[in-house]
């Protein structure tokens, strides 16, 4: 392997894609997540929350709902178009991302990033159970 040829780095054989497809899939997850998240706060607070750190959070996420008011129903509410925007993130993902970079997906666990979130739980849960025990 070359100095400039990342196709096969896997990160020193830690993950099972290599690093650069591991990553892109890292930031469809953070985003559509994010979405997610601002979803439930717009319902729970309304489009201004009274909390200055959730009204920077719904600002951060603007910058994410902006290029997607294309393919997002201008009749949606401004929590359904955030739930929507997360949705059409997630399809993105499932559908698209495999089929750009070559990996299969059979499930939402089997998403690189849910992937190593669900072993992360289930280490820390295990680790818990061992200091229980």
């Amino acid at each position: 392997m070359s100095f400039s040829d990342f196709s096969s780095f896997t990160f020193f054989g830690l993950l099972p894609l290599p690093l650069w497809k591991v990553l892109i899939d890292g930031v469809f997850a953070v985003l559509m997540w994010g979405l997610v998240v601002r979803f439930v706060v717009v319902v729970l607070f309304g489009d201004n929350p009274p909390i200055r750190v959730l009204l920077s959070y719904m600002q951060l996420t603007d910058i994410v709902i902006r290029p997607l008011r294309l393919v997002t129903p201008t009749v949606l509410t401004p929590a359904a178009r955030s739930l929507y925007a997360a949705f059409f993130l997630f399809l993105l993902r499932y559908y698209g991302l495999p089929v750009l970079n070559n990996y299969p997906v059979d499930g939402l666990v089997n998403l690189p990033f849910e992937d190593h979130l669900a072993a992360a739980l289930s280490a820390l849960s295990r680790l818990i159970s061992e200091i229980r025990s």
